[in-house]
């Protein structure tokens, strides 16, 4: 399941949009189905993304990307894989 990038783009700054995310993320994660983020841009969208358990996302730009992790993966979360999709 993909969340739009039109969604994500507004995602820090738009609350229909954010709830538009999260309920995505719930439905999907609910139905035990893959759900990745497209377009993440920025460290804030991943930080918000990762509370969401949302645990893939597709960047459009390197800044997504934490120094000195490997490229792809940022890490475990909630029992998962926590990664960037080229």
């Amino acid at each position: 399941m993909k969340v739009d990038k039109s969604f994500v783009h507004d995602l820090i700054t738009d609350a229909a949009d954010a709830g538009v995310v999260s309920a995505i993320i719930q439905m999907g994660r609910s139905l035990k189905m893959r759900v990745v983020a497209e377009g993440v841009e920025s460290k804030d969208q991943v930080s918000v993304l990762r509370q969401m358990v949302c645990t893939e996302r597709r960047a459009t730009t390197s800044v997504a990307h934490e120094p000195g992790r490997p490229r792809g993966l940022d890490g475990p979360q909630d029992g998962g894989h926590d990664r960037m999709i080229a």
